[in-house]
């Protein structure tokens, strides 16, 4: 017979021999909270897998400034049984060509306003595809099939020289949710033509004197390699032709001293040259080559009294080295010549730039105006 002691005691060597079984349950139950907080369930959103189709062309094979053309991609989604979800094409245009509003990025087949969105920002065009997917239901994107996208681009006029056809490839990129990343490249042959042109400038300051000789002003005259490639020398000149009636260097103002000059990048010597018109046979006298950094002045042995023209040549030497919008300029200390009249005195400059047997000139005019002293000023001076 069992006393109540005894029965407490039976408990408890009961309990004792299933403790370490509780322990080994309470163990595991705690590694199977750990772990479900530490493996990731499988999302209920994931889709299955597509493929995109991404191949580019172009409707040129060579093109050149002011050309237009087509880079065509044909898009498309395959799938086993989810459609290609917020599919995106990216189109990164080189910056040799103009892109068109994005009104005229073409979709064949069309499609609806709500099936995508065009954007073109800078030189980048986006095409989010919108469509009504079946399969994954209630999702958007682009659909079981295929489309061809035409964006229209213009070669830039203001593109530089090329001596031999460069190549311009042009990459768009083509990806979705449930598809990986497919580029596609296609190229052109940008060819550019060699076209030499030069600016040139002319100011006076003052603009406006009195028929007083020996008054001051100062001659600017400036010129710029405007062509699409580098060149070999950059001329500035006043005036055009010496010889030309009209001379303001002969009937109003004669040259004191070359103040300042301004060198074109690239140019490793300049010649300074003065037309001398007491010479027998009147011509150009050149000074002896000056070097970048050396003080650039008149060509020695001729009298400034009878020069009747200036020009500067600066050369880069035998090959074309002055880098297009190089500019260089020369400012001029002149003084009004005894005998001056009142009168408007026109003048006209030129600059010039030379590349092999090529050559571009062009001029700018500038007026000198004088003006009758009155008896005062004449007197005084």
């Amino acid at each position: 017979m069992l006393t109540r002691r005894s029965h407490s005691r039976a408990r408890k060597n009961a309990d004792a021999g299933f403790a370490p079984l509780r322990r080994i349950i309470s163990g595991g139950t705690a590694l199977l909270v750990v772990a479900a907080t530490l493996i990731p369930t499988t999302a209920a959103f994931a889709y299955e897998p597509a493929a995109v189709r991404n191949v580019k062309s172009a409707n040129a094979t060579v093109v050149g400034p002011g050309d237009t053309f087509n880079w065509m991609i044909e898009v498309g989604c395959s799938v086993l049984t989810d459609e290609c979800v917020d599919a995106v094409l990216t189109d990164e245009i080189p910056a040799e060509f103009i892109l068109p509003d994005a009104s005229e990025i073409l979709l064949t087949p069309a499609l609806a306003a709500s099936e995508r969105t065009i954007t073109v920002s800078g030189q980048t065009v986006t095409i989010a595809f919108l469509q009504d997917l079946s399969m994954p239901s209630g999702k958007k994107g682009l659909t079981n099939g295929t489309v061809t996208v035409t964006i229209p681009v213009t070669v830039r006029s203001d593109l530089d020289y090329t001596p031999s056809p460069r190549t311009v490839e042009n990459t768009s990129q083509m990806v979705a949710e449930n598809a990986p990343m497919r580029p596609s490249t296609a190229s052109v042959q940008l060819v550019v033509p060699l076209e030499l042109a030069t600016e040139s400038s002319k100011s006076f300051s003052p603009s406006t004197n009195i028929a007083v000789p020996g008054l001051e002003t100062q001659l600017t005259v400036g010129g710029e390699n405007a062509s699409n490639a580098a060149v070999s020398s950059l001329t500035i000149q006043d005036p055009v032709d010496p010889t030309a009636a009209g001379n303001i260097f002969s009937a109003a103002l004669e040259m004191k001293n070359l103040d300042a000059v301004t060198w074109p990048t690239g140019a490793t010597s300049a010649v300074v040259s003065l037309w001398d018109s007491s010479l027998p046979t009147p011509g150009w006298v050149d000074s002896a080559p000056f070097g970048v950094g050396d003080t650039v002045a008149f060509p020695v042995g001729v009298d400034p009294v009878a020069a009747t023209g200036i020009r500067i040549v600066f050369s880069s030497g035998t090959t074309a080295e002055i880098p297009r919008l190089a500019t260089a300029s020369m400012v001029l200390d002149l003084e009004n010549r005894a005998g001056i009249t009142a009168k408007t005195y026109p003048n006209t400059a030129q600059s010039t730039v030379k590349r092999d047997a090529l050559s571009a000139t062009k001029s700018a005019t500038a007026n000198y105006v004088v003006t009758a002293a009155t008896s005062s000023v004449s007197a005084g001076k």
